[in-house]
């Protein structure tokens, strides 16, 4: 209800692959790297009426602030079809796989080393951040006047992670050369495109 907080973020491992448009999250090693589909009552209407968009909704109707976390990865999925980082039928039997979809490994072969050289494509297509200007201009559509009450943007989430939440598609650790281009591009395509954005980042573990 109102006035029970002040600042609600959008968070956590599953956004940065969040793909807006189709309103699907890869859940990276928390959940076996898989795409997987938010529920949404029609999605043949989507973006509209997406998690994200019953997030910020939820949050301007109690007064609150929106923190909205931004994919910086340059990674996420395409479809809304389950996908696997580490596939099974693909790259062979693994230590552990999900109990209710089995083809999706967890990326550890059966002797505990890790599998390497898996291709990020299989769940995954390239993202920059016109990716992301899009999703700030669907918000602006979507919610009108309330929509400059959405300026707090949070650049990804954990990045220093990236090498092990994300290995299926970011095996390399990050330097910080990487993170500063990336801090630098994505923040100033969303400040020269939103002036008055507030930029926060990067948020570390």
């Amino acid at each position: 209800g109102e006035g029970l907080y002040t600042l609600n973020r959008w968070g956590g491992n599953a956004v940065t692959r969040y793909a807006w448009d189709i309103d699907v999250s890869n859940h990276a090693s928390d959940w076996f790297f898989e795409d997987i589909a938010n529920k949404d009552a029609d999605p043949a209407k989507l973006p509209f009426n997406s998690s994200s968009d019953r997030f910020i909704g939820h949050t301007l109707d109690a007064k609150s602030k929106v923190l909205l976390t931004v994919p910086m990865i340059g990674w996420g999925p395409f479809d809304r079809v389950k996908r696997c980082g580490f596939s099974q039928k693909k790259y062979g039997a693994q230590a552990k796989h999900d109990p209710y979809f089995s083809d999706c490994g967890n990326g550890v072969w059966k002797n505990g080393t890790k599998v390497y050289g898996n291709d990020p494509f299989d769940t995954s297509v390239v993202r920059d951040p016109d990716y992301v200007l899009r999703w700030l201009k669907h918000i602006a559509t979507a919610f009108g006047s309330k929509a400059a009450q959405v300026d707090f943007f949070q650049l990804d989430n954990e990045p220093g992670l990236w090498s092990g939440t994300h290995r299926d598609v970011h095996p390399i650790p990050l330097s910080y050369d990487e993170l500063w281009n990336k801090t630098v591009w994505y923040g100033s395509e969303i400040k020269a495109a939103y002036p008055k954005a507030k930029l926060f980042g990067p948020m570390s573990w």
